[in-house]
């Protein structure tokens, strides 16, 4: 996004403030001067997602920086006061769509080699190691072309037809019982006409004085829906940056014609490692 006087000058507190100086390849430069003139290259240079707190202001960005031949070098920096809240992946995941969006084939980055924590998060989003020298910088890479095949197959192919559900209506006992004989994760909440209007987890029945309600009345409303003409490789975006397990799928009159889950990706995938 771009950033406005306010914006600018929280990003370069960030950077200025809290993050060490001189902490991996002589980067943030050690004396504010250069410091600011590193940050103002980056804002100039660069495509930003930030993360914002109410208290606090920018606490977290994702930048990417294009490069010839289709690639691109991202950055991703959170505050040491958020780490370890889920910021960094979620901005990393939604650089990296934007980066695909964008028809980047492959996404550069350096990492610390000690530092373990942002290593784990480039590998939970696919990336891989060029170099492994425990003792200094590491380079990794993403390759996006590998998800090109999957912007060819629907959702309509993998999903599963055979979709359980239960009424609004119902009591939540119907619901526990769909739950435990069919082994499920969610199911999708529709009204008489098959029309989705919700979604109802485990989690909304983990509290005994529940068990006595209507589902309507505990179901998480303003469900995320797919489409099933949609692509695999969209969903799979949707799962990066979503915190679900499964979305209904849904015709173009937002009548449920399935559900797709990580476990049916994943066959997906497998499938195709097999063949």
């Amino acid at each position: 996004m771009p950033l406005n006087r306010e914006k600018r000058e929280q990003f370069r507190t960030m950077h200025l403030k809290e993050i060490p100086r001189n902490s991996f390849n002589g980067l943030p430069p050690e004396t504010d001067a250069a410091c600011e003139r590193w940050v103002d290259d980056i804002i100039e240079n660069g495509v930003h997602l930030i993360a914002i707190s109410f208290e606090k202001g920018i606490v977290g960005s994702a930048s990417i920086f294009p490069m010839p031949n289709r690639m691109c070098e991202i950055m991703i920096v959170v505050i040491p006061s958020y780490r370890k809240r889920g910021i960094g992946t979620q901005l990393t995941c939604s650089i990296i769509e934007v980066a695909y969006e964008a028809g980047i084939e492959k996404i550069w980055l350096s990492v610390n080699a000690q530092n373990y924590i942002a290593r784990h998060i480039y590998r939970k989003c696919g990336f891989e190691y060029i170099n492994l020298d425990p003792s200094g910088e590491l380079d990794m890479v993403l390759d996006l072309r590998r998800f090109i095949e999957a912007e060819n197959v629907n959702v309509a192919s993998i999903m599963n037809k055979n979709v359980v559900a239960v009424q609004m209506d119902a009591y939540c006992t119907t619901a526990i019982e769909l739950f435990l004989a069919n082994q499920v994760s969610a199911l999708p909440v529709i009204d008489n006409r098959n029309t989705v209007i919700g979604i109802l987890s485990g989690t909304d029945l983990i509290v005994e004085s529940n068990f006595r309600q209507r589902v309507r009345d505990i179901m998480t409303r303003g469900v995320i829906t797919a489409s099933g003409n949609w692509s695999v490789a969209k969903v799979v975006r949707m799962f990066r940056t979503q915190r679900h397990r499964c979305f209904p799928v849904v015709d173009s009159r937002k009548k449920l014609v399935g559900i797709i889950g990580r476990k049916d990706i994943i066959a997906y995938y497998w499938s195709k490692m097999q063949a």
